[in-house]
């Protein structure tokens, strides 16, 4: 009866502006990621991002679901899928750490083909995946965005943004723990704020 008179299903929906994450967002903008976003924006197709792991691969496209330029796939079921692109009929879709969930990626092209519905795909993956995912999509090397490591002085920033003003020695050891990976910097502040120190 929810599904009849509410339209609730229950269950969340497959496509959404929130991605599948532990790690906290802490409300931050995407600090030296300025010349990643227009990259993604002016691009054409479809899109592979690589990163380590913490590299702020989620967050980057986080910030432009926030800003309504695409929706991530939360549900590895092709019919809910499929059936939430004829629904909301999205013109960007996420598929955060593609190389974990593969099969997902020849559903979004089989689905694509057979509604002829045309969106984008954007996936993010590591490293040592990246090949793989640009293969799986059918992309040359033009289409894929390698995530730099950040600066220790943006790291710095970062963990002041998030509320880590010092002392010194922390902020220090913060900023080499991150190693330049803002998400996990982003995660060390929190565990600071905490207190778990």
């Amino acid at each position: 009866w929810c599904k009849d008179l509410l339209r609730l299903t229950g269950n969340p929906p497959p496509l959404s502006a929130v991605p599948l994450s532990k790690r906290p967002f802490m409300g931050v903008d995407a600090i030296g990621r300025s010349d990643d976003i227009k990259w993604i924006e002016k691009s054409d197709g479809d899109l592979v991002i690589s990163g380590q792991p913490g590299s702020g691969k989620t967050f980057l496209l986080h910030q432009l679901a926030k800003q309504g330029k695409g929706l991530f796939v939360v549900s590895q079921h092709r019919t809910e899928i499929a059936e939430a692109i004829r629904d909301q009929e999205p013109t960007v879709l996420f598929v955060d750490d593609a190389h974990v969930v593969p099969q997902l990626l020849l559903d979004l092209l089989q689905i694509r083909k057979e509604l002829g519905i045309k969106f984008r795909i954007i996936a993010t993956c590591w490293p040592k995946e990246q090949e793989a995912i640009l293969n799986q999509l059918s992309l040359s090397q033009g289409a894929l965005r390698e995530l730099e490591l950040l600066s220790r002085n943006e790291i710095l920033e970062l963990i002041k943004i998030c509320g880590i003003h010092g002392p010194e020695r922390l902020q220090y050891e913060l900023i080499n723990q991150a190693e330049g990976r803002p998400g996990l910097a982003v995660t060390l502040c929190h565990i600071c704020w905490r207190g778990d120190l």
